[in-house]
């Protein structure tokens, strides 16, 4: 089985950064050249890449700028970091961009400044392949805890893991189903979920966003499986808009409802969760064709919040918590 393209979108090689236009999918596989920060910026609001990608293009991005500035001491590349850093957050408020300059920051304290750029790169590269690692393991402690023929309801898209889930199950003697929401107004679901799924050979149903509710009632779904832009010490995420619905739904049909989720860093509760609004257009147009009256307001949030309390279980790279045990592990 393939690993999803969609689970290393973005690359950095011979110093130039390519992104998957993940907007092109499922008609196209197209790749865009990203020379400077405006460019960067500029496909991240526009989402050519989001999830996993937006992580690898920030610290492919820090790189980037931090060679064509000559960035010689970890002085000048706090500054540097600290001005992308909120660049990048005002494009995408939700995520949590501080969090991976901070974690960058630390491994750069002892930096030797005539090799600041080597460093720089190496300690990049370290990062983002103990991510992936990570990713890969907590796959495994998923495909651990599912029965022998699973079905999964999904939303939105986990930037490859789902294939990699599936993956680990068939090496235990298991099988995996799933069904994938639409996930309106960018199809996430469609474009790319559905796509990797059925890229790699999986049974994948997709399904309207308000369907859901009978699906869960009907076909024996085994665990609703989403993945997270931002995560609490409290055990509470924030995923894309819908995934609320979801989690309350899963609580009245009594289906375990588990989370990928990002590292916490100091975000304690959910007031430190600024929400993202995207453009109305993006709502009341489909395929650059309006679908509503010119004059039509709308409510777009890209994201919405699961309190813990709706949570099973949640995913993270060295460990299944309830939402209960993870606020005892940010407390020590």
């Amino acid at each position: 089985m393939k690993e999803s393209p969609l689970f290393n979108p973005v690359l950095y090689k011979g110093g130039h950064i390519t992104v998957l236009d993940e907007t092109a999918l499922p008609f196209k596989e197209t790749r865009i050249k990203v020379k400077n920060l405006k460019t960067a910026l500029s496909l991240l609001k526009e989402m050519k890449t989001r999830a996993f990608g937006q992580v690898l293009l920030f610290y492919y991005t820090l790189l980037l700028e931090a060679r064509k500035n000559k960035i010689n001491s970890p002085e000048k590349f706090s500054r540097l970091s600290t001005a992308i850093t909120d660049k990048f957050s005002k494009a995408r408020p939700t995520f949590a961009f501080g969090q991976l300059n901070n974690d960058l920051a630390k491994m750069l304290k002892a930096a030797d400044n005539s090799k600041f750029i080597d460093l720089l790169e190496k300690s990049v590269f370290t990062y983002i392949n103990l991510v992936q690692g990570a990713r890969r393991y907590r796959v495994k402690l998923i495909a651990k805890i599912l029965p022998h023929s699973a079905r999964l309801l999904t939303h939105c898209n986990i930037s490859g893991e789902l294939v990699l889930l599936a993956n680990e199950a068939e090496k235990m003697g298991k099988s995996v189903e799933f069904f994938a929401t639409e996930t309106r107004p960018y199809f996430q679901g469609s474009r790319l979920t559905a796509w990797e799924l059925y890229q790699a050979g999986l049974n994948v149903y997709l399904i309207c966003d308000i369907q859901a509710a009978d699906i869960l009632k009907r076909c024996r779904i085994d665990m609703v499986l989403v993945g997270s832009d931002r995560s609490t010490q409290n055990g509470d995420i924030a995923n894309k808009i819908g995934t609320y619905q979801l989690a309350v739904l899963a609580k009245y049909f009594h289906i375990p409802f588990y989370a990928f989720m990002q590292p916490p860093g100091d975000t304690k509760n959910i007031s430190d969760i600024k929400i993202e609004y995207r453009p109305k257009e993006e709502m009341l147009k489909f395929d650059g064709i309006r679908i509503a009256p010119k004059t039509q307001e709308a409510l777009y949030p890209a994201f919405d919040i699961v309190p813990a309390e709706l949570i099973s279980g949640l995913v993270f790279f060295d460990g299944i918590y309830t939402p209960q045990e993870l606020a005892l592990k940010w407390q020590k």
